[in-house]
């Protein structure tokens, strides 16, 4: 649902690449909208001679979706407040808030997260719920976020994608390309990419290296329209 939610009527979800390690396999997907990139790589496992996920590292948040829930669950537990049933309910704000982002009230969404308890904060997860929000809420409020976010998580290589933004916010073009590059590192190698590399090279006016990108977008990925307007 969420991805359906993500992707709306204009977005793509497709597979980028299937890869070995460790005798594991995995399928990298890609998925692109309005809202912006994320990539799953979805770990798969064989029981019964039936094929399922046993896990899934999200980019956007540079960490398993079982570490982040985990994160989530313990911070719950950890927060002395309340009994059982107090803390049910706290849990159930997690999905609300992301709810209300999905509906675009993010100033109700706002509200709810100020209201989190400490412990929940500072996981992953909600920070970048959070950096979602913020940049509705106006460029003092988002800017504000982005500096705390920045200061937490730079030079992390695993929140290359989270970070790329907040670069550009801040125009520093120099370390957006970086996360660009780093993204396509970590995957290896996927050709929408070029959209980014063009669209940065643009805010740096350097049309001949933009120009560069999108041709070899074009020439990749032929029927992708946004690569063609851009290049055009």
């Amino acid at each position: 649902k969420q991805i359906v939610k993500a992707v709306g009527k204009d977005g793509s979800y497709e597979m980028v690449k299937q890869y070995e390690i460790e005798g594991g396999q995995h399928l990298v997907f890609r998925m692109y909208s309005s809202e912006g990139l994320n990539y799953h790589d979805f770990e798969l496992v064989k029981v019964k001679d039936k094929t399922w996920i046993a896990d899934m590292f999200i980019y956007t948040t540079g960490e398993n979706f079982s570490k982040s829930m985990g994160d989530v669950i313990s911070g719950y537990l950890g927060n002395g407040t309340g009994n059982g049933d107090a803390k049910v309910k706290q849990l159930q704000k997690f999905r609300e808030i992301r709810s209300l982002a999905d509906r675009k009230d993010y100033k109700a969404a706002n509200r709810l997260y100020q209201s989190m308890p400490s412990e929940l904060k500072t996981t992953r997860m909600l920070q970048v719920v959070y950096l979602e929000i913020a940049h509705e809420l106006g460029d003092s409020i988002y800017k504000k976020a982005v500096k705390e976010f920045e200061e937490q998580y730079k030079g992390d290589s695993t929140m290359y994608l989270s970070l790329m933004d907040p670069y550009l916010v801040n125009k520093d073009y120099e370390r957006a390309m970086q996360c660009v590059e780093g993204v396509d590192k970590l995957i290896n190698k996927d050709p929408l990419l070029d959209l980014y590399r063009g669209l940065i090279f643009k805010m740096m006016n350097k049309p001949e290296a933009a120009g560069a990108a999108l041709e070899k977008l074009s020439a990749s990925m032929p029927d992708f329209q946004e690569g063609q307007i851009e290049l055009i």
